[in-house]
């Protein structure tokens, strides 16, 4: 698009969508307050049920607050050991130390997570995203395939496994994924925002910006910038 000098315009829509993000967060973090309110009480009524302890420890990962998460989720593990869903705990433990850069007791979780539970999808997926982080880009592979053997819909180990292979410059089967990511999840604001990504490091340009419009739209701070570029930019 031309640069017409409305520079003033430009500003205006930027400091809305600032202000729009803003709203956004606001209502998030009070949502995730009033989580801890509710799990605070049930853990006040019901003290040696793991579920209240669980459910508190990821109102504190959403919230950012990982220590607290985990001690919690510490809680959650020790008041019922035989708990029948404590595979699930272990996996938001992992969550919540990968979050603190402590890759080799997430690591560890996520290991335990799947012993207890061999058919659970999600820390195949985490296990993704730490070797990924890692740079082990094959090990990450072969964890996101064996997610999504378990559960063909898992819209986010697909955008996960299109990132890898990305960074290792498959760019046609990083699409492909993501293709696949946003066909199973259409509000997927990430997996556009990635694959415009790739788009734009193909020099596929009317691609990338109809896909950074895309997650813009739907609320991607990320694709919003890229957008406001290609609009400067042309």
């Amino acid at each position: 698009m031309m640069r017409d000098g409305r520079i003033g315009t430009g500003y205006l829509s930027i400091f809305a969508l600032i202000v729009v993000f803003l709203i956004a967060s606001y209502t998030r973090n009070t949502a995730w307050k009033d989580d801890v309110t509710i799990w605070k009480d049930v853990i006040r009524k019901s003290p040696s049920k793991a579920r209240g302890y669980n459910n508190l420890g990821i109102a504190y990962t959403n919230m950012g607050q990982h220590d607290k998460a985990i001690m919690y989720y510490n809680k959650a593990v020790n008041v019922n050991p035989e708990y029948g869903e404590i595979y699930k705990i272990y996996n938001n433990r992992g969550i919540a130390y990968l979050a603190k850069g402590l890759d080799d007791l997430a690591i560890h979780d996520f290991y335990t997570s799947l012993r207890l539970n061999p058919d659970y999808a999600e820390p195949y997926n985490n296990l993704g995203l730490t070797f990924k982080k890692r740079g082990r880009y094959d090990i990450a592979i072969e964890n996101y395939n064996k997610a999504i053997a378990i559960n063909p819909n898992y819209a986010a180990a697909y955008n996960n496994r299109a990132t890898a292979y990305s960074a290792i410059g498959q760019n046609e089967m990083a699409i492909n994924d993501y293709n696949k990511a946003i066909n199973i999840n259409p509000d997927y604001a990430q997996a556009y925002y990635n694959r415009g990504f790739v788009f734009l490091s193909m020099g596929m340009n009317d691609l990338a910006s109809s896909d950074f419009h895309i997650a813009c739209t739907m609320g991607d701070a990320l694709g919003c910038r890229f957008l406001q570029i290609f609009k400067k930019d042309n």
